[in-house]
């Protein structure tokens, strides 16, 4: 089966690899690179308070007004049943918090300074049973999803060269598990870039979610590009059009 998005795919790809194809140190072995610097991180929230978590931010890069489902945030002991789902942006929310630990633990209070030794992460959100909808050919509908339980967090990491690398070593220790901190922001697991599947499939599972959703725009709800394009000014990302030229693409719409 030829799944959809493929050329978006494509270009989530290129994105990643021109950090190790345009750099001196990295550019001659590309392939060795990925496999230094590419992880899989994995977040669910089943018992997290996601509202709670997001609001820790007081300087959030993106300002939106938070929107929850009546009684969401209840007890599963309290309703007796499963909790609906709270608005999508609340879980690339709670990817941004985790996104702003890791910065703050590689680089310190000031990370915001060092925009541009941040790593590339692209954030999707997931549902359970995603990938047999996706291969099956099923889409599900918008309103399914946020009624199917807790969704998940997929995230490709990509950490940058020189002073970039100081997130390395903050993102194995998360691996090894020498991170108690971690557990305020769920069921958080951290994988190596596994070069027998490639990087095409790792960005290809890791957006399954998307792929299965019912909805041409569902590459601009259930995803988000760290660090934010334009995070002064809003949620400003690259743009993931369908279509027979379809790439990534950047604010001001170049390649």
């Amino acid at each position: 089966m030829q799944y959809l998005h493929k050329q978006q795919i494509d270009g989530i790809v290129d994105h990643i690899t021109d950090i190790y194809r345009d750099h001196p140190s990295t550019m001659n072995d590309i392939d060795q690179a990925l496999i230094d610097n590419v992880f899989m991180v994995t977040m669910k929230f089943d018992g997290v308070d996601l509202r709670g978590l997001v609001n820790q931010s007081h300087n959030r890069p993106f300002q939106v007004k938070l929107r929850t489902n009546a009684g969401w945030n209840q007890s599963l002991q309290q309703t007796g049943q499963r909790q609906a789902n709270p608005p999508l942006h609340l879980y690339l929310d709670a990817f941004d918090r985790f996104n702003r630990y890791l910065l703050t633990q590689s680089f310190g209070p000031n990370f915001r300074r060092k925009r541009h030794l941040q790593p590339l992460s692209y954030a999707f959100i997931d549902f359970p049973g995603s990938r047999g909808r996706r291969d099956r050919g099923e889409r599900i509908s918008r309103a399914t999803l946020l009624g199917s339980g807790r969704l998940h967090i997929h995230a490709v990491v990509a950490v940058r060269p020189d002073e970039g690398q100081r997130c390395i070593q903050s993102l194995r220790h998360m691996l090894n598990g020498f991170d108690g901190e971690l557990k305020k922001f769920g069921d958080i697991r951290i994988n190596h870039f596994d070069p027998n599947e490639g990087l095409f499939n790792l960005v290809d599972y890791c957006s399954k979610g998307t792929q299965a959703v019912d909805d041409r725009y569902a590459w601009g709800d259930m995803y988000q590009v760290f660090p934010p394009e334009g995070a002064d000014s809003g949620s400003l990302k690259p743009k993931l059009t369908i279509g027979a030229n379809s790439a990534v693409m950047s604010v001001d719409g170049s390649r």
